[in-house]
């Protein structure tokens, strides 16, 4: 069955779709970035099936008869062969693993129940996306200014200035003599910081503002809409975009492989709406992404 499972990969990868004369047809189905949790999955290809597709296109066998160097003849009776022995395990075992595809589950020997792989890592769409961990929200910080009304004012700078005098004036009237009469002369003399007031306006119905400063990030989400194997074909998307409409467009080099951003943005709901609006706009960016930079 190896031979018929590498060929129906071949086909999935370049046509999105592939037949199997006897069993049925395998579609590939794009699925958008969704948010999970605490983490934005990328854009993903899965793979479905419809046993209701008889119609052979001879596209397997044609496959089959390139990679042996056989006739088509001889091609399609591989297929043949090899589909009805996977049948009749089947109906054996009820359940079984469809290369690297998936697998069947034959339920009352009529039903077949086809679930996908989770990792379909052959097919162009899933080459290189990655989980996004999104940003937890961040505690603002508050300056809190509070006005004090004009009449009030006077009556806490007088308080607060006899708590500066007791507290620089630790030599006050040490002397322990019993006196008669007032003598001020024995009283040190204390020199005390100057101190400015000034009154703030009064607002009846407001006692206090409360200001909040949000930190802001640089621009690290990046909308991918490209990866490529090799730096310079990256490279050459990039040139051609920018000659467009995209001149902020650049390449991200990774060690995996070479990505085209078309834009920056310095939080992620912009780089999301930016996203879903170039996927609507332009054929071209369907399966565009968001990625964060380190």
């Amino acid at each position: 069955m190896e031979n018929i499972f590498r060929n129906i990969e071949k086909l999935l990868a370049n046509n999105d779709h592939a037949v199997v004369p006897g069993l049925g047809g395998f579609v590939v189905q794009h699925q958008p970035a969704q948010i999970s949790g605490k983490y934005m999955l990328p854009p993903r290809a899965t793979i479905s099936f419809n046993p209701l597709i008889s119609h052979n296109d001879g596209m397997l066998a044609v496959e089959i008869s390139r990679e042996n160097g056989i006739s088509y003849r001889e091609a399609a009776g591989i297929a043949e062969k090899e589909t009805k022995e996977f049948l009749s395990k089947l109906k054996t075992h009820r359940k079984l693993v469809f290369g690297r595809l998936g697998s069947f589950l034959l339920e009352n020997d009529t039903h077949l129940i086809f679930t996908p792989a989770t990792d379909l890592s052959f097919l162009p769409a899933n080459f290189g996306l990655q989980e996004l961990l999104l940003p937890q929200k961040a505690t603002p910080y508050r300056d809190i200014v509070l006005t004090i009304p004009a009449k009030k004012l006077m009556k806490y700078a007088a308080i607060f200035i006899t708590f500066v005098a007791l507290l620089f004036s630790s030599h006050l009237n040490e002397s322990t003599d019993i006196v008669t009469k007032a003598d001020f002369s024995q009283l040190n003399r204390i020199d005390l910081p100057e101190i400015t007031i000034t009154p703030s306006i009064n607002t009846p119905h407001q006692t206090k503002r409360i200001t909040d400063e949000v930190r802001t990030n640089t621009n690290s989400y990046k909308v991918i809409v490209a990866a490529f194997d090799s730096e310079e074909k990256a490279r050459l998307l990039c040139n051609k975009l920018m000659e467009e409409d995209y001149p902020k467009s650049e390449i991200i080099v990774t060690n995996n492989n070479t990505r085209v951003a078309i834009r920056s943005f310095s939080n992620i709901v912009s780089a999301v709406n930016y996203m879903e609006q170039i996927r609507r706009q332009d054929n071209r960016f369907t399966d565009a992404w968001v990625m964060k930079s380190e």
